[in-house]
């Protein structure tokens, strides 16, 4: 790769990593809550002051972005914002591009037939002005997750996590992530890259399937329908229903002690993939198991 290959890349890198945890969020049945709300307020199990969580939808089209009333309040009322990962940290899109490589000593143009390949290699090149060759490296999951959130949001898009950063900082708030880039990465891991390639072939070969079932992921999103949310993406007709554990229910379970930590120390804001709240193995759920009252706001 050329020195100008690189620099275009990190250009586009911070797109790529929000793509990636875009994936994660809902990569997750149902379990019935009280409310539909994406605002959830933590308090009871010894907290002496509330705190609040949050899902996100880590990317969305800039006309659909909004926030429910109320949590600009809760979020200035805090002492740190808790995400998945600290988005923050300013090395995380070089580890990212690193981490996005295939580790099978392989590159793509080993898994696609040649019409399959220049198939990819102009869509790719028409979304985002480089060959197959500035890609050729880098995992299928990763590609086929830039290019749906590029034919679903082009250029316009906002992203829950950046902008609760911007707040964050201007309230000097502390940035804490609840698990580390490598934590992440095992989860992806966990995907065989033959099926990443069959997933990313659907893509290319079918566009419009991939674009429709983000766009109502994104209506129910909207809806703050987090039930729905969590069904579609664990329930048993979904096509990613076996690697829930991986994907899902183990890093929620991971996260609890230490949002339970994090809260005791005073208030905190936590915002994670909505996909993580709902469901018996979700988060609101396991943190009420873990004794603390949950309440939708």
């Amino acid at each position: 790769m050329h020195f100008t290959d690189v620099v275009e890349m990190r250009k586009i890198s911070q797109y790529l990593v929000l793509s990636f945890v875009t994936f994660l969020a809902f990569c997750g049945g149902i379990f019935a809550q009280e409310s539909r709300s994406l605002l959830w307020k933590i308090s009871g199990n010894g907290l002496t002051s509330d705190s609040y969580l949050f899902g996100t939808i880590h990317l969305i089209p800039e006309n659909d972005y909004f926030v429910p009333k109320g949590t600009d309040s809760v979020l200035a009322l805090s002492k740190k914002l808790v995400m998945e990962m600290d988005i923050s940290d300013p090395t995380l899109q070089l580890k990212m591009l690193s981490a996005m490589k295939l580790d099978s000593g392989k590159t793509l143009a080993n898994y696609f037939d040649e019409k399959t390949y220049a198939k990819l290699n102009k869509k790719l090149e028409k979304d985002f002005g480089f060959t197959l060759a500035t890609f050729n490296t880098m995992k299928p999951m990763m590609v086929q997750q830039a290019i749906l959130m590029k034919d679903m949001m082009g250029g316009g898009y906002k992203s829950y996590e950046k902008e609760f950063l911007t707040k964050a900082e201007k309230l000097n708030l502390s940035i804490v992530g609840l698990e580390t880039l490598e934590d992440q990465l095992s989860a992806i891991n966990s995907m065989p890259v033959e099926e990443q390639v069959e997933s990313l072939k659907e893509s290319i070969n079918s566009p419009q399937k991939g674009k429709k079932s983000l766009e109502k992921m994104i209506a129910t999103y909207k809806q703050q329908d987090i039930d729905k949310l969590y069904e579609a993406v664990s329930g048993k007709d979904a096509d990613l229903k076996k690697y829930e554990d991986a994907l899902l229910i183990n890093r929620n379970r991971n996260w609890i002690p230490k949002i339970s930590s994090l809260a005791a120390e005073g208030p905190v804001f936590v915002a994670v993939g909505a996909a993580h709240l709902g469901g018996e193995q979700g988060v609101i759920s396991l943190l009420r198991k873990a004794g603390f009252t949950v309440q939708p706001i």
